[in-house]
């Protein structure tokens, strides 16, 4: 069963994210495709980043537990780690994505079939949530670039911030 506290921040990031697309809806393709006058990634681009760092997070994790490692149980530092983060995460300094969720986006996409992938991306973070056994929601299970090992709910904490973040980018470019 998964816990109150990974469930509400579940259900917030989940809610996030349909506000956002049914923002985004609103929008033609041409649009959403367009990349800002200053540079940098369209709309679209921005969309298909947050839906790769879903789905690669999921995998790390996945793939990670499949080894069955000894893993270190999150403490108050990881906390405060997690606050710091998300500190500078709303800082107005550009951060570099790590390359494996930068280098791969398409030139254009349609909002469709980006919307059902996100979807899909969720419902699928969603169901591996309900397998995981409960000695593992304290753990350090994801290795984040920036804030080391985290726990699940500091990677959904994560997700919280991340989408918040390009959300702004999205807006900025539209």
């Amino acid at each position: 069963m998964i816990p109150n506290n990974i469930k509400t921040r579940f259900e917030k990031i989940e809610k996030d994210r349909i506000a956002l697309m049914q923002e985004l809806s609103k929008y033609s393709e041409e649009q959403l495709n367009t990349k800002p006058a200053d540079g940098g990634w369209s709309p679209m681009q921005v969309l298909h980043h947050l839906i790769q760092a879903e789905q690669g997070s999921l995998l790390y994790i996945k793939k990670k537990l499949s080894f069955k490692p000894e893993l270190k149980t999150a403490t108050i530092i990881n906390d405060i780690r997690f606050m710091f983060f998300k500190m500078a995460f709303n800082l107005p300094f550009k951060i570099k994505a790590p390359a494996v969720v930068a280098d791969n986006l398409p030139e254009t996409a349609d909002f469709k079939s980006t919307h059902e992938t996100w979807n899909k991306t969720r419902q699928t973070f969603h169901s591996w949530l309900e397998t995981v056994d409960n000695d593992l929601w304290n753990k350090l299970i994801f290795k984040h670039p920036i804030m080391g090992r985290i726990s699940i709910f500091h990677t959904l904490g994560f997700f919280e911030e991340h989408t918040k973040r390009h959300t702004n980018q999205i807006r900025r470019a539209l």
